[in-house]
């Protein structure tokens, strides 16, 4: 008897490093370095990075090479943090913003998220030769607050959020920073850690391909690692826009998502609602909050793949998790065959829906049960090429047109990709 971790584990434990929206270089060095040591010099799988950060690992595995069967696994490398808006006029303090979901105000409820006296992790990338990044800081304790009107994509015009004064802590440079939480710990069958969204989604992607390859499986397996999702799904629309992957690619957008939902989260008199829970099986996402039902070709392969682990008695959900909006739902927008595969969360974005500070929290099983699920399918696909055609067709909505233009906008405005922060 072994008491090994499984490799789903052992990649998350290595993704730990400190992450937020277009400050993602630390996670994409250490999924490099995890590539190398699950894969190293196999012919078949490639690492890239496209127009827009994101990483592409590809593994050739359709001996069709023109016209090859192509499924892609995403998940984002960021969370919700604080970015730097600047210092005050004294130069003594920092101005941090709530950035990605951690702004109180912005859904929910009416609690204060944070309290004076929080103390949070402050973060500066340092660049080496040969490429190698690494992260100086220390620990400050938020001292005062003042209100400013922000405007994202979840959020309606002059909501309030909050920025937040906090000493230098002596650096001379400040890139963003983090909450400070315990490190990653694991008791009985579940997982806490800072971040699990979507580090965990990773983790599960690269620990489905390490399957697929070992079974020599007849598809082409894309595993892609997103930038800047919890600002607006910018690094999914970067790589649909740009035309990266094989158009009839079949898309699964691989998250965490909140046990707890409401249909309107900006309704404070609408209750949360218990919608799953931890150790149920991971959840395929039939439709998120923006987008009822995800497209048909790419539901229908994983609802297969769920029923095929379902007959062998493995625990497998089918739901619409209509809690917040994941990377489908951009991707679905665009026209791609997209849908999801979701993993029930507590503490999402640390604690928001709570009204308090807190590490995220998953089950053992659950991260299992997604890697088995894409193993599955990718085997489907494998074995019934007729599972790659287009049987469904997408009628997109208003909405959807609507909230892909304004991701586009979104997109359009950012200094990294042309873009505005």
């Amino acid at each position: 008897m072994t008491n090994e971790e499984p490799l789903e584990l052992k990649i998350l434990r290595q993704l730990q490093v400190p992450t937020a929206s277009l400050m993602e270089d630390l996670v994409l060095q250490e999924v490099t370095r995890i590539f190398d040591g699950l894969f190293g010099e196999e012919e078949p799988v490639s690492i890239a990075r496209d127009q827009t950060g994101n990483i592409v690992i590809h593994y050739e595995g359709d001996p069709n090479r023109d016209n090859p069967k192509s499924l892609a696994l995403l998940a984002h490398s960021d969370h919700p943090a604080f970015s730097v808006d600047g210092r005050t006029q004294d130069d003594t303090n920092l101005i941090l913003r709530m950035q990605g979901g951690l702004n109180p105000e912005s859904l929910i409820l009416d609690a204060p998220l944070f309290s004076l006296g929080t103390e949070v992790y402050l973060h500066r990338l340092v660049r080496h030769d040969g490429g190698i990044i690494t992260v100086e800081g220390g620990i400050i304790t938020v001292e005062t607050s003042e209100s400013v009107l922000h405007t994202s994509l979840d959020q309606r015009d002059g909501n309030p959020s909050k920025r937040y004064h906090a000493t230098a802590n002596g650096l001379d440079r400040v890139d963003f920073a983090t909450l400070k939480l315990p490190s990653l710990s694991v008791r009985d069958n579940y997982v806490s850690a800072p971040v699990i969204d979507d580090l965990g989604g990773i983790a599960i992607n690269l620990a489905a391909l390490r399957n697929i390859v070992n079974q020599k499986l007849g598809v082409d397996v894309y595993v892609v690692v997103t930038r800047a999702e919890e600002i607006g799904l910018l690094g999914a629309y970067g790589l649909v826009s740009h035309h990266v992957l094989p158009r009839d690619t079949l898309y699964v957008a691989v998250d965490t998502s909140s046990c707890r939902a409401k249909w309107d989260r900006a309704d404070t008199k609408e209750p949360l609602k218990v919608i799953t829970s931890l150790g149920a099986g991971a959840v395929i996402r039939t439709g998120d909050n923006s987008t009822p039902l995800f497209n048909g070709d790419a539901n229908e392969l994983l609802i297969s793949a769920g029923r095929a682990l379902q007959s062998r008695g493995e625990a497998v959900q089918a739901m619409r998790m209509y809690g917040g909006s994941c990377e489908a739902s951009i991707l679905y927008a665009m026209g791609a065959r997209a849908t999801a595969l979701a993993i029930p969360l507590e503490g999402w974005h640390n604690g928001l829906q709570e009204g308090r500070v807190m590490s995220e929290r998953v089950a053992l099983s659950d991260l299992a049960s997604g890697v088995n699920v894409l193993t599955t399918a990718a085997q489907l696909l494998a074995n019934d090429p007729r599972r790659y055609s287009r049987f469904h067709v997408d009628h997109l909505q208003p909405s959807s047109l609507k909230f892909r233009d304004a991701v586009a906008g979104l997109y359009g405005k950012e200094p990294a990709f042309n873009i505005k922060r």
